[in-house]
């Protein structure tokens, strides 16, 4: 039980440092995405608000998902998701579709957060939880700095 109880909190660490790249992605792209999209960088500040809401959203979304189906399988299902659909970012043709996309993407974000979190209490429900959330949670401030760290040494490289 020990060593499932430790994978499965490398899994959801993993996991919400994938979400922390995910969200912060946006700053560094952003110069580039606004040339593609032939926009000017102050509009790309959109995209943060529309993922905002969408993350808002799918938070609450989770628990009627969870209630229904399998932990694992919902987390697999949204990681797929974010994957394709942050690929899919690159192959909009304007702000405004790259805006509702994200409003899909803070919402899938969103969604896997709360899941991560939930199956994390479930794993270690009845024992010192507290540090174990703050391990998980502290993997997005990882995944949302190594990000620009990654296109400074794109840029570099």
């Amino acid at each position: 039980m020990r060593l499932y109880a430790a994978l499965c909190t490398a899994l959801y660490c993993a996991c919400v440092g994938l979400q922390g790249a995910g969200v912060n992605v946006v700053g560094p792209a952003g110069p580039s995405l606004a040339s593609k999209l032939r926009t000017d960088v102050s509009s790309v500040g959109s995209i943060l608000s529309a993922e905002g809401a969408g993350a808002a959203a799918g938070a609450l979304l989770i628990p009627l998902l969870l209630g229904r189906l399998p932990g694992h399988i919902v987390l697999c299902v949204l990681s797929a998701s974010i994957g394709v659909s942050l690929f899919g970012v690159w192959l909009c043709g304007s702000i405004r579709e790259v805006t509702i996309l994200y409003f899909a993407v803070g919402g899938l974000l969103g969604s896997f957060s709360g899941c991560a979190n939930t199956l994390l209490a479930w794993l270690h429900a009845g024992r010192n939880l507290g540090p174990w959330v703050n391990l998980v949670n502290a993997c997005f401030g990882l995944g949302s700095g190594g990000v620009p760290l990654l296109f400074v040494a794109g840029e570099r490289g």
